[in-house]
């Protein structure tokens, strides 16, 4: 499944939900997950990890992270920039933390506590502002003193990475070549091939062949237009190497997708549809 950068808007955003299912993604806002009821599969940091009832997962900004309910569970995330909190913002944004988990945080802790009062206070109508505020400096701070933090190797990533992201997203049916991204992000190609890999665990190629791929399943489940009419409107120059693409990734040519989306529901069950994605606050 395709990285997407996620634009936020508003400066707080608290949702309490269950079942949480995301795609990967990144944005530029601190998202702070506390798991309240049972178990939730975290990626970050390039790898899994199962979050228990009782532990906190902290996003910091730009960090690719995914979300996936293994068994029924119940959630409070509060999502916020770090604009919000002068006095860690440097630490937000310039800094990682390579387990950035907390364990054995109960409701009555401080940091439960903490999640509590931001809860409240970001759902007051009206806001006051600067108590919310103080209470996000309270729970960044109940936080950030359990984690060893690391400055972030590469400053003018984080520059130019959401960028990236982005411009792939709207671009991926035109022709694009890693020169002409380097010089749309102002650094060389070696070093942007390199960093994407790293992050996103795909080379440009495949991260792009997910794109297209996942682009053309819709109008093959949804339209009558030819396979050659969607494999060009999905960026792709021959229909040889839109069906090996699409093989690679769904197991199936294009055609055989088709005509296996038409066959009875039960017998496609599982198969086809994605997975539920829980809401999330905007």
């Amino acid at each position: 499944m395709s990285i997407f950068f996620e634009r936020r808007e508003g400066s707080v955003s608290v949702f309490e939900g269950s079942g949480m299912n995301f795609p990967p993604h990144l944005h530029q806002h601190v998202e702070l997950l506390y798991l309240l009821e049972g178990r939730l599969q975290v990626f970050t940091n390039g790898r899994w990890r199962s979050l228990q009832a009782g532990e906190v997962y902290v996003s910091f900004p730009n960090t690719v992270h995914e979300y996936r309910t293994v068994e029924e569970n119940r959630y409070l995330m509060v999502i916020f920039h770090p604009e919000q909190i002068p006095y860690f913002q440097r630490k937000l944004t310039d800094w990682l933390c390579s387990e950035p988990f907390i364990t054995g945080v109960a409701p009555e802790s401080e940091i439960g506590q903490a999640f509590a009062r931001v809860t409240v206070e970001a759902r007051r109508e009206p806001k006051e502002q600067d108590v919310l505020a103080a209470y996000l400096n309270l729970l960044a701070a109940l936080l950030l003193r359990h984690f060893t933090l690391i400055p972030r190797t590469d400053y003018r990533e984080e520059e130019w990475f959401p960028r990236l992201l982005e411009y792939l997203s709207c671009s991926f049916t035109q022709e694009i070549s890693l020169e002409k991204l380097a010089r749309e992000m102002g650094v060389s190609s070696w070093h942007l091939s390199r960093v994407f890999s790293e992050r996103v665990g795909y080379t440009i190629p495949q991260y792009l062949h997910q794109l297209r791929v996942g682009q053309a399943a819709q109008p093959l489940l949804s339209t009558r237009d030819t396979v050659t009419d969607i494999c060009f409107a999905c960026g792709y120059k021959n229909i040889r190497s839109f069906n090996r693409a699409f093989r690679q990734m769904m197991g199936c040519t294009p055609s055989a997708f088709r005509i296996k989306s038409r066959q009875p529901a039960a017998q496609n069950e599982g198969t086809l549809l994605p997975e539920n994605q829980s809401p999330r606050p905007f």
